[in-house]
């Protein structure tokens, strides 16, 4: 018998190509600058050379704008390669919103506010979008429907949460919510791994084996920024000629033909339904899960690995969600809601008001900056540690409510506030506005101030991040002698973010500290006397007192309208301290006054002994503030004895009796001014935080802690009153300061 073969004729493997480049809202030019020159450029210029690669590219709105100020040639060259069809321009949230933290009418907004700017400057409406992070939840599909957008991509490993097999996945999706439909493209994790760290050779050949006899497409989505500016990158994706011999071998190709999302989605139809589950990308997951689980899913991780059953378990093991950043950081919490309180704020403007005007568009663009997603979380590239990226969201969202609320109250003096569960924990909080300065009371958390703004300048003073422990810190140990100024070596293949780690200083393993509570404003300790300032500053001293996170009892609040209009809260807690085994009671009583014409906070404390037994404490109402730098010449401590320039932020010390102590900022001309009756010895020191980059382990100035030192005895049945006022001043070009 004479046997036979059946040649089997394969399609060309479809490779589609996305690239996402991104700059948050507030980095400084130079950041731009650099990804700009060593990145973004590049990679047009090379894309320029290759007609035959067609591929999908996105800039967010804080790059455009960037952009069109300071590379428009590199805008109209953008626009010469869509015009010929080679680049299809995606869409998404204009100022990079996670868009599912959004109130709809944001999110749909941004997204509006995108599919604007690319008809008027490039004359094309985007039919799909990038997402930010790749977060996904299944709400999202009938609002993207809603909007008008065709296709997202997504990572497969959420296809692989929803029950997939773990495998390489090809082609699109459908998914929907209540008959609205999207399509979803899945994001072949080993290209993303590979591209552009691996040799081009080996990337082409990894596709082309994908060929098969019925058409497949290849999803490769990832950020552009790994094309020049991640470390060692430059050297290799342009010195080295990587990107220009990837893109050689893809036109060389009898296998591979590129295209852009939507002309894949044209020409192919679904793979089918499917309903993923609320993720992003697996790294996002694991950031997001609270620190103590970071540590047990590592582990697991690693014993799957080492059991050689990682993969068949890939689609069961996963980290958390996003939004769990907003229970792990308080800060970003307060961040996302003091959002929520200006959207609310804008749509009110529009529901009472006149037609829209251009100051409701001035607000609402200024509200959607507010809304980039960088601040509000922390990961490598995530900026909830950089205090500049959190400046820049709350300026956009302070300068938005100034605008709305000048045309509610005028240009006059004005007072106003308002009890709501601000934060969402089903307490209420206390918002206290005026025409100078937003102050949030927290009665049911230690009755601090978490929040004061100085609205001229539209600037947070407040805006301080508390030291934790993070996940990656058990890992510093094992690079503590690394060199990590040294860059990666342009001879070999760059390494991947993911899987840096290094020091970029010496010494700041011992500069680690995880702070007892959250960094606030007349936040009440009570330290064992003997306690020295740095015992304070490494958070190793012990807290006497339950008064730190305690409920304090509003006992009376409102505004004097008969009188001078001030605000007023009194507040009471029945606490203890807790001593030799022993707790002893103590009634603080917290008395906050804020006056309607000026930026100013009066607090007045009495401290009373309801027990058998005299008391002898050190009381220490700490203020957590900041002006941003900590090592400027131009922002320093001022005090009574100060000849010359006072010391700078990051200073740590003790100032001996006084009755004033001021931080005063040269840039923005204000002085921040705290008085103290009676006299009150004053402690100071930087907080610090030592947090994971893209560059590695770095140390970061937060904010600083002032702290007066009261040291009392409390005869039983007596009291003793002590006070702090905080002012804030304008410093005019003819004011007098140290020089």
């Amino acid at each position: 018998m004479i046997g036979s073969s059946l040649e089997v004729s394969l399609e060309k493997i479809q490779l589609v190509l996305v690239v996402h480049c991104h700059q948050p809202v507030g980095d400084f030019d130079s950041v731009f600058e650099q990804a700009a020159k060593r990145c973004y450029a590049p990679f047009l210029e090379v894309l320029d050379r290759h007609p035959g690669i067609h591929m999908g590219l996105h800039y967010s709105g804080p790059l455009l704008e960037w952009l069109e100020t300071h590379r428009p040639g590199f805008l109209d060259k953008l626009g010469d390669l869509v015009e010929r069809g080679q680049v299809e321009l995606l869409g998404g949230g204009f100022y990079e919103p996670m868009l599912s933290a959004l109130p709809e009418s944001d999110a749909v907004g941004q997204l509006e506010m995108t599919r604007e700017y690319l008809e008027r400057r490039f004359g094309v409406q985007p039919d799909g979008i990038w997402l930010t992070e790749r977060v996904w939840e299944p709400e999202l599909a009938g609002l993207l429907s809603r909007a008008g957008v065709r296709y997202t991509l997504l990572d497969d490993t959420h296809f692989f949460h929803a029950g997939i097999e773990p495998r390489r996945l090809f082609g699109y999706y459908a998914t929907e919510k209540a008959g609205e439909t999207v399509a979803v493209f899945p994001i072949d994790r080993g290209m993303r791994r590979a591209i552009p760290f691996r040799p081009a050779e080996e990337v082409l050949k990894e596709i082309e084996k994908e060929a098969a006899p019925q058409p497949r497409g290849i999803v490769y989505a990832d950020d552009g920024e790994k094309f020049g500016s991640w470390p060692g990158t430059f050297q290799w994706v342009f010195e080295k000629g990587w990107l220009e011999d990837f893109f050689t071998a893809l036109e060389k190709s009898d296998v591979v033909d590129v295209m852009s999302p939507a002309t894949f989605l044209n020409r192919h139809p679904s793979n089918g339904r499917v309903y993923l589950p609320t993720a992003s990308y697996e790294e996002m997951l694991a950031w997001a899960l609270p620190t103590e689980a970071i540590a047990r899913y590592e582990d697991l991780k690693q014993g799957l690995e080492r059991a050689g059953i990682s993969g068949k378990a890939a689609g069961f093991i996963r980290g958390g969600i996003w939004q769990n950043f907003m229970s792990k950081y308080a800060e970003a919490n307060h961040l996302h809601k003091k959002m929520l309180v200006v959207s609310h704020k804008l749509a009110e403007a529009l529901e009472d008001e006149e037609p829209w005007t251009d100051e409701h568009e001035e607000a609402r663009r200024k509200l959607y900056r507010g809304q980039c997603n960088w601040a509000y979380w922390h990961g490598l590239s995530g900026g909830l540690y950089r205090p500049h990226l959190r400046d820049a969201v709350y300026r956009h969202l302070i300068a938005a409510e100034c605008i709305l609320d000048t045309r509610v109250q005028g240009d006059d003096d004005w007072i106003a506030y308002d009890e709501k569960d601000f934060d969402g924990d089903l307490d209420e909080e206390v918002i206290v506005e005026n025409a100078l300065m937003n102050v949030y009371l927290d009665p049911g958390e230690g009755g601090t101030v978490v929040e004061v703004d100085y609205r001229p300048l539209a600037f947070c003073l407040t805006n301080v991040l508390t030291r934790r422990a993070e996940g990656y810190h058990r890992h510093m140990q094992a690079v503590e002698d690394t060199n990590l100024e040294q860059a990666a070596s342009p001879t070999t293949e760059p390494t991947s973010i993911h899987d840096i780690e290094r020091l970029t200083e010496p010494g700041l393993i011992e500069k680690l500290a995880v702070d007892n509570t959250r960094r606030r404003c007349f936040l009440d300790r009570f330290p064992r006397p003997g306690t020295s300032l740095e015992d304070i500053q490494r958070a190793t001293y012990t807290e006497e007192g339950d008064f730190l996170d305690g409920r304090y009892r509003v006992e009376r609040i409102g505004i004097d309208a008969e009188g001078n209009c001030d605000f007023e809260a009194h507040l009471t807690r029945l606490g203890h301290l807790t001593r030799d085994g022993k707790q002893i009671p103590l009634v603080l009583e917290k008395t906050f006054t804020i006056p309607a014409d000026r930026p100013e906070i009066q607090v007045t404390y009495i401290l009373r002994n309801p027990g058998d037994n005299p008391i002898d404490l050190v009381f220490c109402p700490e203020l957590n503030l900041t002006l941003l730098a900590g090592d400027d010449s131009r922002r320093l401590y001022e005090f009574e004895g100060v000849i010359g320039p006072g010391p700078r932020m990051k200073s740590s010390g003790e100032v001996e009796e006084t009755s004033w102590f001021a931080l005063t900022d040269l840039h923005q001309r204000i002085r921040v001014r705290l008085e103290f009756d009676p006299l009150v010895a004053v402690w100071r020191h930087p907080i610090e935080t030592i947090s994971q980059s893209e560059a590695g382990f770095e140390c970061i100035y937060q904010g600083s802690a002032i702290i007066p030192k009261w040291e009392m005895t409390l005869l039983p049945g007596m009291s003793n009153t002590v006070s702090i006022k905080l002012e804030i001043q304008p410093l005019y070009e003819d004011a007098v300061v140290p020089v």
